[in-house]
């Protein structure tokens, strides 16, 4: 990304104010099944991930990572999709990502960095 990160802009680019109306709007067009909740919540954990993970490898040193680490990410999610976020509908690699995120587990979340890194240069080339 070409654009600094601020931590304060992290309420603004998750939106959940749109996902809330957003859903309720799905109940008043019909599409409330299991299976369609299902994948609004994946949606939207996997969103909180990827801004989590835009701004945890973004960051410039360890006091950045640390502070990254510190913002309330839970706050983000209501209780819906924080119960679905151990959901095996998710991948165990994604589940295990927001556990750590959500209880700030640094270590492993390097690792997943470190990997993820990895992964990127094999598929990208570097």
């Amino acid at each position: 990304m070409t654009q600094k990160l601020e931590l304060s802009q992290i309420t603004r680019l998750y939106n959940a104010a749109v996902q809330q109306q957003l859903r309720a709007y799905m109940t008043q067009w019909g599409m409330d099944s299991q299976e369609e909740l299902d994948l609004f919540n994946a949606r939207k954990v996997n969103a909180l991930l990827t801004l989590f993970w835009q701004y945890y490898r973004g960051a410039k040193g360890a006091k950045q990572k640390q502070m990254a680490l510190n913002y309330d990410w839970s706050a983000l999610l209501d209780e819906e999709s924080k119960a679905f976020s151990n959901n095996a509908k998710l991948s165990r690699v994604r589940r295990m990502q927001m556990h750590a995120v959500l209880t700030k587990q640094r270590v492993l979340l390097d690792c997943f960095a470190w990997f993820g890194g990895i992964r990127m240069r094999a598929k990208h080339g570097a």
